[in-house]
């Protein structure tokens, strides 16, 4: 939340339905109908001790615009799930300032603050303002992390595990508190057979390639402390579309597999969207299993 970004999440839509009406103009009325609202805060550091106030001046857009039609917006510190403290502050100008205060007997650890404004409670979370400080405070008792306190999420390239299809899988592990922790571990099929070693690259984020098969459920155990815990990957679906997305100094390449023979799962279009609205569109108007190119990003906004 540091820097302004973009994200395209691509749309794949079935040939049949995209006759009534294309991908992207449902985007830009969705933009239109439901404009995305953000919420930034700028805060005076990252790291603070145990009875420190925590300034902040927040500033609010709608459709990428000031944002006026919130008077009232929400701060709340988490430590992991756990609510420690929120607030409610007005908002004039599309801005507001305000501070936090840490208790006096607060741990030493990494601590989650979360904004939104009442206009955002219709959206997803997603577009909430989530930002991690660092305190340090009371010394708590040092154990060891076990398997009992790691999540692990899954997240195959594309949204779906595919059969048949070769799909990179990212992965994310976190302990109870939501701090990253690094595991090293391998993936196995039903039969129990070992099929990927996988480690993390960096922040307990990493990733693996494999070719899942139909019927089959596949699980990662970690090589520390409970190995015999499973951490099952979804459900493999008999049909669909993989994405595989490459960076290029040139731009971003990607490529698109399918299976022959299925018209409702034939890529048709692929849209870039920002907060509802189109960035790029590309059609394609072959039928290959494979089908490869590239997205240029230089002429897009930051």
């Amino acid at each position: 939340m540091n820097k302004k970004s973009i994200l395209f999440p691509l749309l794949f839509s079935c040939s049949i339905l995209l006759k009534a009406q294309q991908p992207f103009e449902i985007l830009n009325k969705w933009g239109e109908q439901q404009p995305i609202q953000k919420i930034y805060l700028q805060l005076d550091s990252d790291n603070y001790m145990a009875g420190e106030t925590v300034q902040f001046k927040a500033y609010l857009t709608r459709d990428f615009l000031p944002d006026t039609t919130n008077s009232t917006m929400y701060v709340e510190l988490f430590d992991g799930k756990k609510l420690i403290t929120k607030a409610t502050y007005p908002v004039l100008s599309s801005s507001a300032t305000g501070s936090i205060s840490l208790p006096d007997s607060i741990t030493t650890g990494y601590y989650t603050i979360r904004s939104f404004s009442k206009g955002m409670l219709s959206q997803k979370e997603d577009y909430f303002f989530f930002h991690k400080i660092y305190v340090s405070g009371i010394e708590a008792r040092q154990t060891a992390v076990s398997n009992d306190s790691i999540q692990l999420s899954f997240f195959p390239e594309g949204g779906s595990l595919v059969s048949d299809l070769n799909t990179t899988v990212a992965f994310k592990a976190t302990d109870k508190n939501g701090t990253a922790v690094d595991i090293i571990g391998n993936l196995y099929n039903s039969k129990d057979e070992d099929m990927v070693y996988l480690s993390c690259l960096h922040d307990g984020m990493g990733m693996f390639d494999f070719k899942p098969q139909i019927g089959e459920k596949y699980y990662v155990k970690l090589k520390t402390n409970l190995p015999n815990k499973r951490y099952y990957l979804p459900e493999i679906q008999p049909k669909g579309i993989v994405l595989n997305i490459i960076n290029d100094p040139n731009g971003t390449l990607f490529e698109i597999k399918q299976k022959p023979g299925d018209a409702s799962f034939e890529a048709a279009y692929m849209v870039g969207q920002m907060q509802h609205h189109v960035a790029f569109k590309k059609e394609f108007s072959t039928k290959d299993v494979i089908l490869k190119g590239m997205i240029n990003t230089k002429n897009l906004p930051s």
